[in-house]
Parts: structure tokens; C-alpha cells; sequence
């Protein structure tokens, strides 16, 4: 949230901003990544190795692509993947007419072969060729190793294998153009390490799964897997990792199932556990790659670090989610909520200091200036400088004469944003993957993508330290049903965040929805948040946009409710906010204009920073000002003139204010006010913006206290 100051007031910010800049990120431990914590930590956050802010997608087949990031990924491309790996559902089903190359026959400490291909090293057993391969049986301290070169296909049918390795992986792709296991159907399979490994490769340090493939890997058949790896990740494939139709349950000391250049999973189901990520693609440098498909499995995953993580596109096609990451929304780091200092938007200081360099959000500037913490030290000014004289009684917001804020441009409201590194992983190479495997990340989002995260469909519930929904650049949602407890945001996007569809119900959140852009245009969306409700928040007002075309909204905040750094626009839909109580945040916070054209509009919370729809909309709002608090659940009702309810809505919080803007009410006509039962005064309705008191008096517009000044416009702004 960022509110428009006039020139008279220019000195008194710069000298705010030093003292944030000077407490908020100054010695460690005080700044916003004390105590090893990342930019990651607050919403504006770029998590997945991109930095950007907007981002372009031209549909199913267009390539999506993301500013400020090297890669590009084509749909097309994940398509013609995904469409492959619906072969690779059919070929699992059934093997029973397959000639094998060899049977292979486990025997605790020992191993027999039926066929060709195949070398016996004790308890080492190496497939050397191509073809199929059954293999049934327990090898108590051993390995299956796949050893051919990068053009050669294996399949291996696992019928009840259990295989036991304390110093390597237990099932090692070590090469093979593609490796394919196939669980056969009603049989149980089970890989488990140890917590040392002797590599084949020290350089690159590989194996480094207990199912480590080191190029293709397709999991398939009707059978189950257990994967219990105490050493690093469950399932790793250094390219594409295809699972399909089978039952897999991971238990992992790092990430869960990784699929370096994609991951492909459809209808199957599968547990994780996980150290750090639950599922996760991690290829950031090459186009194309970096993506993750789901489609019609299930998912229960338990991460400490991410639920699941794409490092550009995360498409949720269909298919069943409990996920809970980073512990919950329990776990999650300390916030500023409604009423400290500083800007929401970016790395979040738990003393209130923090954002994207701006001046203004939470703080409580209504009359006072903000006393410094214990122990923090007030900074020297330039040589020369001179610290500006304060107005008496230290009052910055002082409304001028004529109730008119100055204008303003944008140039004299964005000091440069606060450059916070944005990542803690390593980058990956083909050559050297050994720092990002073992490096720790503070990201504990659910669902989290570089580029593009795009929910179709599917039901979920997600519980997480961090965001709910992530995406460093757009997130599309436009089916499925979702629950969501979070620490952090439910839904962040760091460029355009559009809803067209499903059910979106954000029990527990910082921040509800946010992103450079919000666009609402259908689907159901309720948001609990301890801070703002909606937030379209950038590096620039002007790039700021709330869009409500269509959809039903329910917003219960305790900071602003719908807020925007610049423009809403409203032309459909059904919006109802239950705002803040407290008198330094608003239902309604915008920061160049709003206008309403259209739709059902309803806005309750307190008086002390009330802002209206301008007078430029197309439809008419009208707004009461209590004499008295309402309680919480006290209907607000308009009646026409024949006693027919134009508009009604009971908040679910007390409330001293609220705006109703709907297709009902016209100019000239005369509404009656209720607050429940009961009738209150009649309200002649004779501008686009009325604003009366509950007798039906008209209110005149006044400016907000505490938070910093509202921008100008034809909105008005009640004291």
C-alpha cells in the first residue's frame, strides 16, 4: 500500500526511510534476512532462482516466458511430453506377453540370472544391455545397477522386490538412454539406503538417490514402490521422470521425487516425506525444462522445505492435494501484521520494518513520529544537512486548507526498492549439481513455481509455513477446490494473478491474494487474512492493477481489505468485505483511483481511514457512517421506496462504516437504511458517491489518519 504525499512532507519521509533502512537492515540480526532467513520469507519474495515481475503465456500451445528470466518454456512441449506419458499409463498395465532378456532372481546375499545381460558381483548386480528384465526376490546389503550407454532402453519389471543398500544406491541408473520400472500389478517393492554413500562419481557426487537414474526415468505398472532414503533424495532422474498409474511412498533425507528437466505424474498416488522439497523439478538454465505436470493422483506430502516445486511451470491438472510444508501455518515467521511500520510487500522484518523500499502501509503516522526500538541508534544526517523543522505538535498529516491532497507524480512516490538476494539454492549445472542438493532452503510454500503455476482442477488442502500458491511470475487459477492455512500468503504472484473458476477457501493467511495484477472474473474465493485481504502490489503504482470482472469474493481482514497501490476496476462479480477494526487500515485502499462500473460491491470496517469509489464510476455507491458500532452479524440493509432490498449483507466482524455499490441504486431515488429489523433514516441518493451518517445527513469528506495520506482522486476520504 503505498499513499501519495505531497512536497511539503518530502524531508520528514527521507528521514523516516533512513531510520528504516537503518534498523530494519542494518547488523545481523536485525534485518530482514537475520537468523539465515532469505527474501523468501516475505511475499514479494522470487523464489525459484528467477527474478521477475511480469510475465507473458499465450495459452495452451504459446510459450510462457517470465522478465528477468534466461529460460522460456513452450506448452507445446509439455503437451507432446504429457501425451507420451499416456502410452507409458497403457504399457504398464500389462506385461505378461513381455520375452524377457533375463530373470533375475534376488536371494539375500546372493543373485541367480536366467538369460543375458546381466553380471553377478556378489551381491552387485549390473544389467549391461538393453531389453526387459524381471526381477523378483531381496538382496539384504546390495544393488541393482543399470550400467549401458545413453541410446539404450531398459525395462525392469520389480515383482515384490525388496533391496537393502548401506553405501550406494539401491536401484542405480548409472546409464541408459531411458530406464523404465515397471511394479508389477498387486506386488510390493521396497528400496531403502543407507546414511553414507561410496559414489561412483565423487565429482558429481552420484548416485545420490536410492532410485537414481541419470537420465530418463519412467515409473509405471499397477504394483507399489517404498523408497526410504536416509542419505539424500528417494527418486532422482537427471532428465525427465515420468510416473504413471503406480502407488509410490517416498521417505526422504532431502527431496522427495526429483525430476531435473521435468516431472510427469498421472494417475497414481504418492506419499511423501521429505527433508526438504516433497516433488520437485529443478532444472533452471535450459528452455523447456523446469516443469512439472499432474494429473488425476493423489498427493499427501509432508516437506520441511517446499510441498512441490517447479523452477518454471507447475500445471495442477486434476487430481487430489494434502500438502503441508515448512511444519504448517504454525511454523511460520514473525509478520508485522495490520498496525506496525513498514510496507507488507517484500523480505518482512518481526520488528516492522521491511518491504520493497517504500514509505507508508502499517505505520501509525497519524500524529506522532515512530519511536525507535530498544537499543536502535538514530542515524547521522549528510554533512551539511539540516533536519527539517517539524509543524507544531508534530503532526505530519495535516489536511490542507481546501480538504484537496496536491498532485503528485509517481516519480516523487517510488524510492528505489530494497535489493534483497532472492534465492538460496545454488544454480544447477549438467556438471555440478552438488551445492544445490545440499544447500538449505528457507522456502516452505506448497505449491510453488518459476514462471507459471497454473491450478485446472483438483481438490486440496494445504497447510504451509510459507505461501500457499507461489509463482515468481503469473498464477492461473481456474478450476478445483482448495483449502488453505498459510503463515505467509495463500495465493502470491510476483506478476498477474488471475481467478476464472473454482473454489478458493483461505481459512488462515498474512496476506490473502496478491499480486502485481489481480484479476477476479469467476469462481468463489473467501479470504481470511491478519493483514490485507487482497493486494496489488509492484515495484510501480502505475503497473498496479485490482481487476473484478466477475466471480463472489468474501474478504474478512485486518488490514485493508481490497488494496491496491493503483488503479480498481470493478465491472462484475460480488465483492464483501468485512475490514479492519482498528483505525489505520481500510475495507478499501487504492492508491491512483477507483472506479465501479458494475457488480455487487460491499464494504464494512471502521471510519478512521475510509476511502469511497470515485465519482468517475458508472454506478452509484452510497456509504453510512455510524453513530455507533454495529456488532458482528448485524444485517445492513437498502430498501427502495416499495420496501423491496436492493442490497443487504451482514458482516461477519463489528463495524462502524459501510459502502454499498450496486445496479440497484439510481440517482434521484430515495432508499431507507436498516440495521437489521430495525429502521434507520432515509437516504436521498443524489451523486454517484453519497456519503451520509445514520440519520441520513450528508458527511463531508474528510482524510484518514493514521497509515500515511491517501492519494488524491475523487474518492472520498472520511475523517
Amino acid at each position: 500500500m503505498i499513499r501519495k504525499k505531497g512536497a511539503v512532507f518530502a524531508a520528514y519521509l527521507m528521514i523516516l526511510l533512513m531510520l528504516a533502512g537503518a534498523v530494519g537492515c542494518g547488523s545481523a540480526g536485525s534485518g530482514p534476512t537475520a537468523g539465515g532467513s532469505s527474501a523468501e520469507a516475505g511475499s514479494g519474495s522470487s523464489s525459484a532462482g528467477t527474478d521477475s515481475t511480469a510475465s507473458e503465456s499465450s495459452g495452451g500451445t504459446g510459450v510462457v516466458t517470465t522478465a528477468g528470466s534466461a529460460q522460456a518454456v513452450d506448452q507445446g512441449v509439455i503437451a507432446e511430453a504429457v501425451e507420451a506419458a499416456r502410452v507409458e499409463l497403457e504399457a504398464g498395465k500389462d506385461w505378461s506377453e513381455e520375452t524377457f532378456t533375463a530373470s533375475i532372481t534376488l536371494s539375500g546375499n546372493s543373485a541367480s540370472v536366467n538369460g543375458q545381460g546381466v553380471q553377478v558381483d556378489e551381491t552387485t548386480v549390473t544389467i549391461t544391455q538393453g531389453g526387459t528384465y524381471l526381477v523378483e526376490g531381496s538382496l539384504d546389503d546390495g544393488t541393482l545397477v543399470v550400467d549401458t550407454d545413453k541410446d539404450t532402453e531398459v525395462r525392469l519389471i520389480l515383482n515384490g522386490v525388496t533391496i537393502t543398500c548401506s553405501d550406494s544406491a539401491p536401484l542405480n541408473g548409472r546409464l541408459a538412454g531411458k530406464l523404465t520400472v515397471t511394479l508389477a500389478e498387486g506386488s510390493e517393492n521396497i528400496l531403502t539406503d543407507g546414511s553414507a554413500y561410496t559414489y561412483d562419481d565423487a565429482e558429481k557426487e552420484e548416485p545420490n538417490a536410492a532410485l537414481f537414474c541419470k537420465n530418463d526415468l519412467v515409473i509405471n505398472g499397477t504394483g507399489s514402490l517404498t523408497v526410504n532414503a536416509s542419505f539424500n533424495h528417494g527418486i532422482n532422474a537427471k532428465d525427465m521422470l515420468v510416473i504413471t498409474g503406480a502407488s509410490c511412498t517416498v521417505n526422504s533425507a532431502n527431496d522427495g521425487i526429483r525430476g531435473k528437466d521435468a516431472v510427469i505424474i498421472l494417475g497414481s498416488s504418492c506419499t511423501v516425506t521429505a527433508a526438504s522439497d516433497g516433488i520437485k523439478s529443478s532444472n533452471d538454465t535450459d528452455n523447456d525444462s523446469g516443469w512439472i505436470y499432474l494429473e488425476e493422483s493423489d498427493f499427501d506430502i509432508q516437506a520441511e522445505g517446499d510441498g512441490i516445486q517447479a523452477e518454471t511451470v507447475l500445471t495442477a491438472e486434476s487430481g487430489t492435494f494434502r500438502i503441508t510444508a515448512g511444519g504448517g501455518s504454525e511454523n511460520a515467521a514473525a509478520h508485522t501484521d495490520a498496525g506496525g511500520f513498514g510496507e507488507k510487500s517484500g523480505a518482512r522484518d518481526p520488528n516492522g520494518f521491511g518491504g520493497k523500499g517504500y514509505f507508508g502501509g502499517r505505520g501509525q503516522m497519524g500524529g506522532e513520529m515512530p519511536s525507535m526500538p530498544d537499543g536502535a541508534e538514530v542515524p547521522s544526517m549528510p554533512d551539511g544537512a539540516e533536519v527539517p523543522e517539524m509543524p507544531e505538535n508534530g503532526e505530519i498529516l495535516m489536511k490542507p486548507e481546501n480538504g484537496e491532497m496536491p498532485e503528485v507524480s509517481d516519480d516523487d512516490l517510488e524510492p528505489a526498492a530494497l535489493e534483497i538476494s532472492s534465492d538460496t539454492d545454488a544454480v544447477e549445472t549438467e556438471e555440478n549439481e552438488v551445492e544445490a542438493d545440499t544447500d538449505a532452503s528457507d522456502s516452505k510454500k506448497a505449491m510453488k513455481a518459476g514462471l507459471l503455476l497454473e491450478v485446472k482442477g483438483g481438490t486440496g488442502t494445504i497447510d504451509s509455513a510459507d505461501d500457499g500458491f507461489h509463482s515468481n511470475g503469473d498464477i492461473s487459477v481456474s478450476g478445483g477446490s482448495f483449502t488453505i492455512k498459510t503463515g505467509d500468503d495463500g495465493i502470491h504472484a510476483d506478476g498477474t494473478l488471475s481467478i476464472s473458476g473454482g473454489i478458493l477457501v483461505i481459512e488462515e493467511s498474512y496476506e490473502g491474494l496478491e499480486g502485481q495484477v489481480v484479476e477476479l472474473s469467476g469462481g468463489e474465493a473467501a479470504v481470511t487474512a491478519s493483514d490485507d485481504g487482497v493486494n496489488a502490489a509492484g515495484e510501480t503504482m502505475s503497473a498496479c492493477r485490482l481487476v473484478i470482472t466477475g466471480g463472489t469474493l468474501h474478504v474478512n481482514a485486518r488490514g485493508d481489505g481490497l488494496d491496491s497501490n493503483g488503479d480498481i476496476e470493478m465491472t462484475g462479480g460480488e465483492v464483501y468485505v468485512s475490514g479492519p477494526t482498528d483505525s489505520g487500515n481500510g475495507s478499501l485502499d487504492y492508491g491512483t483511483g477507483c472506479r465501479v462500473d458494475g457488480g455487487t460491491l460491499v464494504l464494512a470496517g471502521n471510519q478512521g481511514m475510509l476511502q469511497t469509489p470515485d465519482s468517475s464510476s458508472a454506478q452509484n455507491s452510497v456509504t453510512v457512517l455510524y453513530s455507533q458500532t454495529q456488532a458482528a452479524g448485524t444485517e445492513a440493509s437498502l430498501r427502495d421506496a416499495d420496501g423491496n432490498v436492493v442490497i443487504s449483507w451482514a458482516p461477519d466482524k463489528e463495524y462502524q462504516s459501510i459502502s454499498f455499490s450496486a445496479a440497484g441504486i439510481e440517482t434521484g431515488k430515495m432508499y431507507s437504511l436498516y440495521s437489521g429489523r430495525e429502521k434507520l433514516c432515509d437516504i436521498d441518493v443524489t451523486d454517484t458517491v453519497t456519503v451520509v451518517d445514520d440519520t441520513g445527513a450528508a458527511s463531508a469528506g474528510g482524510m484518514g489518519g493514521s497509515g500515511g495520506m491517501r492519494a488524491p482522486g475523487a474518492g472520498k476520504k472520511m475523517q
